[in-house]
């Protein structure tokens, strides 16, 4: 699901979290008017979705499916970066694996994209510590 206005409120409170945000590559945010500017910006579009909870409809992280034009990767056309977060009491249950298996998916069957690329940051440790 597209995370709609209602849902960027709700995953505020996980995006900041300090365990998930040196993973996911962002920075300390500032502000809550910083945190929310970026959330409206980076959580919109139609190539980030939610992660919910399917027993509460919670929205608990977001993945991603970004172009050449809009990767701060080198990427060919035919090629896109995916990504994913998701807060930290979900972390090791297997919610993203099956997220990112619908992603490819939707990337290689629905977009006709050649290849996935994705950043990970060997400095930091493992999700599942």
């Amino acid at each position: 699901m597209p995370v709609a206005r209602y849902r960027r409120l709700t995953l505020f409170r996980y995006a900041i979290g300090s365990e998930v945000r040196p993973r996911a590559g962002w920075p300390q945010h500032k502000s809550v008017v910083e945190s929310l500017a970026v959330i409206r910006t980076v959580f919109g579009g139609d190539t980030m979705w939610a992660l919910e909870l399917m027993s509460t409809g919670e929205a608990i992280g977001c993945v991603k499916c970004l172009t050449a034009e809009h990767s701060n990767l080198s990427l060919a056309n035919e090629h896109c970066e995916v990504g994913y977060w998701i807060s930290r009491p979900y972390w090791g249950k297997g919610i993203c694996t099956e997220a990112m298996r619908m992603v490819g998916r939707h990337c290689f069957d629905e977009k006709g994209f050649t290849a996935l690329w994705g950043v990970f940051f060997p400095t930091i440790p493992p999700w599942d510590e």
